[in-house]
């Protein structure tokens, strides 16, 4: 996985679980040793940045903070209830993230403040199978490996689920490329 931190600094985590961090100004690679002891990341999980943290969820689904200056790893407390299955930041430093009893949440870092999505129960998407997040301005797109997409509008809270059965050719989503305008 990559992470593009700011405008100096890329993360990259290996399929072994190591950190390591580019430097892209004066190129050097540093080896982030602790992350490997510590975090236990998924990897099923993005890594999104915020302030000098890395948010992800470990092989539990806790969500946790890695501080790349102190090299320490701690969860974040308010949502210890939750197991996630999927992570995201949007442009307003929301973080979505979907959980294992299938529900899909917003998490505010700066107010420490989560928020359940009501009102998407669905036969055809099961939020808990979602392998990826993508949000725009005023849509959010939950995407699986196996059931599609379901589209859900930000201001509305209504939603739409394509599939092979409503003309999507294939099931498998990977990702998503969004117009953050819209």
């Amino acid at each position: 996985k990559t992470l593009l931190f700011n405008e100096d600094n890329l993360f990259l985590e290996t399929v072994n679980n190591d950190l390591y961090q580019y430097n892209l100004t004066n190129k050097k690679l540093l080896e982030h040793k602790s992350w490997k002891k510590k975090s236990e990341s998924s990897m099923d999980s993005n890594l999104v940045s915020y302030n000098e943290n890395i948010i992800f969820f470990d092989n539990n689904g806790l969500l946790k903070k890695y501080d790349i200056n102190t090299f320490e790893t701690s969860p974040i407390s308010l949502l210890k209830d939750y197991s996630f299955t999927s992570i995201q930041k949007d442009e307003r430093n929301i973080i979505w993230l979907t959980s294992k009893d299938n529900k899909l949440l917003t998490y505010e870092i700066e107010k420490n403040v989560y928020t359940i999505i009501k009102g998407l129960e669905s036969k055809k998407f099961i939020i808990k199978n979602t392998s990826i997040i993508e949000a725009s301005m005023n849509w959010i797109w939950l995407g699986s490996y196996e059931q599609g997409v379901m589209l859900i509008n930000r201001k509305e809270g209504s939603f739409w689920v394509f599939n092979e059965n409503n003309k999507l050719s294939n099931n498998v989503v990977n990702g998503f490329i969004t117009d953050n305008d819209q």
